[in-house]
């Protein structure tokens, strides 16, 4: 189904400016049908600096709500440090204020420090979402942004 003569970018056949528009819908839509928020919740959104996250933190901060960006550095060499840079840069820009976290300061150690060379991916989430958890008791609710489904 199209939306209009313009180029269409998304598999629903949705032009850019539509596909913005729905997203932004679905979305607002979503928050209002399950009482999620009230525009005077201090609401912390967890931001890995990826494209999912972000844009929830855009919306939240269009919609009107009081946003404060929560990233956790996990210490991992050659990972972390472009995505805190893009989210500084984005919160900077959007007159957000962005809270980072780290295993260093929560644990004493960075997951680098901890895992020399082994698998860390199952402690990873484990410890950043104590992390993340720990962070949110300062807020009134935390929102996560994963995918579009």
């Amino acid at each position: 189904m199209s939306c209009c003569n313009q180029k269409q970018i998304s598999d629903e056949g949705l032009c850019k400016d539509c596909f913005i528009k729905d997203v932004e819908n679905r979305v607002r839509e979503t928050i209002e049908q399950f009482s999620m928020l009230k525009k005077t919740d201090n609401v912390a959104v967890a931001v890995s600096g990826g494209k999912d996250s972000l844009t929830v933190l855009s919306l939240l901060k269009k919609f009107g709500y009081n946003v404060t960006a929560i990233t956790i550095d996990e210490g991992i060499a050659g990972y972390r440090n472009e995505t805190i840079e893009d989210s500084q840069k984005f919160c900077l820009q959007n007159d957000i204020t962005l809270k980072i976290y780290s295993f260093k300061d929560a644990f004493g150690f960075t997951l680098d420090e901890h895992y020399k060379g082994g698998s860390a991916c199952l402690s990873c989430g484990v410890f950043r979402r104590y992390v993340l958890n720990k962070a949110a008791k300062e807020f009134d609710v935390i929102a996560t942004g994963h995918n579009l489904d």
